[in-house]
């Protein structure tokens, strides 16, 4: 706690949102969702089940189906003689 005010950082912001290490796994969820599986985030999280994993998911809308969430990287270079994106 004393860090969190040393730091300037309110235990609840004009949002309603809350400042406590339950805030910071959440973060730490969302951060992981965007780069793994949400079976390495379980494992990550210490979860007993995928089922709370999943809960937390849907918490903070990692469920939500835009556009830039189906979006595949790019995992073979450009096919630079054919001027062809190197698919397989």
């Amino acid at each position: 706690m004393a860090h969190r005010v040393r730091a300037g950082v309110t235990a609840v912001d004009g949002r309603g949102r809350h400042a406590d290490f339950h805030s910071l796994r959440y973060t730490f969820c969302l951060w992981m969702s965007q780069h793994v599986p949400i079976e390495v985030v379980m494992r990550l999280m210490r979860h007993g089940s995928l089922h709370l994993t999943a809960g937390i998911y849907l918490d903070l809308g990692i469920d939500r189906q835009d556009g830039e969430a189906w979006v595949l990287p790019r995992i073979l270079p450009r096919d630079r003689t054919r001027g062809e994106e190197g698919v397989a």
